[in-house]
């Protein structure tokens, strides 16, 4: 495709280990942000369209970015370079309604806390009982419902079909997809 600029977003996403970001997905949300504004602001690219491939947590990162993008006033750079260009959103098993394998990383946590440190928000989040995780999802449903039919985002959801070996279904297909509008009535 001619005029397509990929850029990778990359970001601490480790939940547990032995150096651990303490950051939130608001905190990773708004560096998304900062990061974009500033690479298109230098290069005069702040008026083309952006998709977004997201893989895992960074879905939820998107997803966050976009709430707190909407929220800001009509000026600020932060909705201008970013919400307002956002055309298409493609989810790689982002966990919309929480993983069953937070759970995992607590055994770990419990069994290693003398080497390990663990990100409790993160952690926290991925639980499929999350407060945080249920108001993101709704925040992000109410924002792609109330764009006019001619800023409607196309979004696409992939699930996992099988099992990792030793793990297990990382992310269940039932939540992984959602359902904000009906495709089919769509504009």
């Amino acid at each position: 495709m001619p005029n397509v600029r990929v850029i990778a977003f990359g970001y601490n996403a480790d939940v547990a280990g032995r150096q651990v970001s303490q950051n939130t997905i608001r905190d990773h949300g708004r560096d998304l942000i900062l990061d974009l504004r500033h690479l298109r602001q230098r290069d005069g690219t702040s008026h083309r369209p952006l998709f977004f491939v997201c893989h895992s947590l960074g879905g939820l990162v998107v997803e966050d970015a976009m709430v707190y993008a909407e929220r800001r006033p009509e000026t600020d750079l932060a909705r201008s370079a970013f919400y307002d260009n956002i055309q298409a959103i493609m989810f790689l098993g982002t966990p919309h309604r929480g993983t069953d394998l937070h759970r995992g990383v607590a055994v770990f946590r419990s069994l290693s806390s003398f080497v390990a440190q663990t990100n409790r928000s993160l952690v926290g989040v991925l639980d499929s009982e999350s407060e945080v995780l249920s108001n993101l999802l709704d925040g992000f449903q109410n924002i792609v419902q109330s764009l006019p039919v001619d800023r409607r985002l196309k979004i696409t959801c992939f699930a996992e079909e099988f099992e990792t070996p030793r793990i297990g279904l990382v992310c269940f297909p039932n939540r992984v997809c959602f359902l904000v509008y009906d495709p089919l009535t769509a504009g």
